[in-house]
């Protein structure tokens, strides 16, 4: 069965016009070349910005598994889908096992078409039979990266829901508690994750990590739980330089910081695979400068261990 996302007119005010341009022109797909490896991550992540804005108005449809619609009190768990598909079948067991009252409703988006049939499979043969209610998955024609996890949130919100949203890696695998733990931590205007860290406001790589409970200059998107309401902001999708459309949760936590949220680490169940493929080696240059580009945008405090 399919969930339909149609598109709605953009409200924003006048000075969103080169947004709303954007949004209206008929859907043209960048060229694949566009997104190769000879291609530099500075003039990837500028088409993978325009991409973005197009795909965030563009008809698409989800389909969903587990015999039924999302109840309204689910909670919804994100993850992108990339280059490691072996690792579906654990995910799925995984959450299905989860100690929580809340049904829970997977959100797949997938980066990778060329595996879009695996996945499929995967889900039309997996069994429902615990707290993994429904799962729903999307196919993009265009890979846009971690970003596509915050497209997927805001269809959620476009669909009524209201409240927190989990979002997980491909390679973690989350211990029973992982919801439950998350949810004890969350209230409403904050971003609480287990992958936190404080970093001199000009110097990323010079970071701690806090105490548990303990504020957080950034949180990762990897196991953490936040207000869906982040997304309902323009800025989120308009404002994000194109050096940092690769870097979504650095984004995403400055700017739950500039609205007031609490931003903190959290203490959460979950284990990490090991399986050599992240791309944090790739992107460390793109992220230490922009981590500093943020700073002339959203300033932060230093924090008091580097201000002494």
């Amino acid at each position: 069965m399919l969930i339909d996302v149609s598109t709605r007119e953009p409200t924003e005010t006048s000075r969103m016009s080169t947004l709303r341009d954007l949004l209206t022109r008929p859907f043209r797909r960048p060229r694949r070349s566009t997104f190769g490896a000879s291609t530099s991550l500075e003039s990837r992540s500028a088409a993978a910005k325009q991409t973005t804005l197009l795909i965030l108005n563009q008809r698409r449809t989800y389909e969903y598994y587990g015999g039924q619609a999302p109840s309204s009190d689910s909670i919804p768990v994100v993850m992108c889908l990339w280059n490691r598909r072996e690792n579906l079948e654990t995910s799925l067991r995984l959450l299905n096992a989860q100690a929580v009252s809340r049904p829970v409703r997977l959100v797949l988006w997938c980066n990778q078409p060329a595996d879009a049939d695996f996945y499929r499979k995967a889900l039309s043969g997996f069994t429902f039979d615990g707290s993994l209610a429904t799962a729903e998955l999307h196919v993009s024609a265009d890979n846009i990266r971690g970003i596509a996890r915050f497209v997927a949130i805001r269809d959620i919100r476009k669909d009524g829901y209201r409240g927190p949203v989990i979002t997980i890696d491909d390679d973690q695998e989350p211990g029973p508690n992982f919801i439950t733990s998350l949810l004890e931590t969350y209230t409403p205007k904050s971003l609480v994750g287990c992958w936190a860290w404080n970093s001199e406001v000009h110097d990323y790589g010079s970071r701690r990590q806090p105490a548990i409970g303990g504020s957080a200059t950034y949180t990762g998107t990897g196991a953490a739980a936040f207000d869906s309401d982040l997304v309902d902001d323009p800025a989120f999708f308009k404002d994000i330089p194109e050096t940092g459309i690769f870097i979504e949760d650095m984004w995403m936590t400055r700017l739950a910081l500039h609205r007031g949220w609490r931003t903190e680490r959290g203490d959460v169940d979950v284990a990490v695979r090991d399986d050599d493929r992240n791309q944090y080696s790739e992107l460390i240059g793109l992220k230490m400068r922009f981590w500093s580009e943020l700073q002339a945008v959203f300033p932060i405090e230093e924090p008091g261990w580097a201000a002494k």
